[in-house]
């Protein structure tokens, strides 16, 4: 399945549901471990289909600077949509804005790591902080296109778009992964 036709499936599947957002909702009735499931991937699907266009119209050094002015503006309207917040982390950044935030986000990220690599599936984990919901969810790198930017230098990314990612990333640590390996985590934060 090519690049476009994924991102086409994404958006069909995950682009047309019902507005998630829960604010009429009774607290007590959310599901918040599907609501923050559904919420990752609609940002996802968002994501991608805005730098698949990217990526055609520009090719992907273009992509990558859509991706480094953009994407943070697309988390933050999903965010308003679903009033949460949206956002990504990793032990191994792209985007130093994308730190953990604390602790606990750097153990669990340790622990979903771990779980990676003892071949155990993590679907997400449901916390309550400060009296809030928290939902993680392990980002996994899924598609060959994924190695483009975040691949082995020379071998997936070409010279070119090393380039443009240490231009754009000076202390970039995003690199050098493979297919269907561990690359951080998504992290929604509800209010109650």
């Amino acid at each position: 399945m090519n690049w476009i036709s994924f991102c086409l499936l994404i958006f069909v599947l995950f682009g047309c549901k019902e507005n998630s957002s829960f604010s009429n909702s009774n607290s007590k009735d959310i599901d918040y471990q599907q609501l923050g499931t559904d919420i990752v991937l609609q940002s996802q699907s968002a994501i991608l289909s805005k730098l698949s266009i990217a990526m055609q119209e520009k090719g992907l050094k273009g992509a990558l600077e859509y991706c480094s002015a953009n994407v943070s503006n697309i988390i933050d309207s999903l965010s308003k949509v679903h009033q949460c917040k949206i956002r990504r982390t990793s032990l191994k950044l792209r985007n130093t804005a994308n730190s953990p935030r604390n602790d606990d986000e750097i153990m669990i990220l340790q622990q979903f790591r771990e779980n990676y690599l003892q071949n155990k599936v993590t679907e997400g984990r449901l916390v309550e902080r400060d009296g809030k919901p928290v939902f993680y969810k392990p980002i996994i790198v899924m598609m060959n296109t994924c190695l483009k930017c975040h691949g082995k230098p020379k071998i997936d990314i070409s010279s070119e778009v090393e380039n443009k990612i240490l231009e754009l990333y000076p202390n970039d640590q995003a690199m050098n992964y493979e297919l269907n390996d561990f690359r951080g985590m998504w992290v929604i934060e509800f209010e109650k």
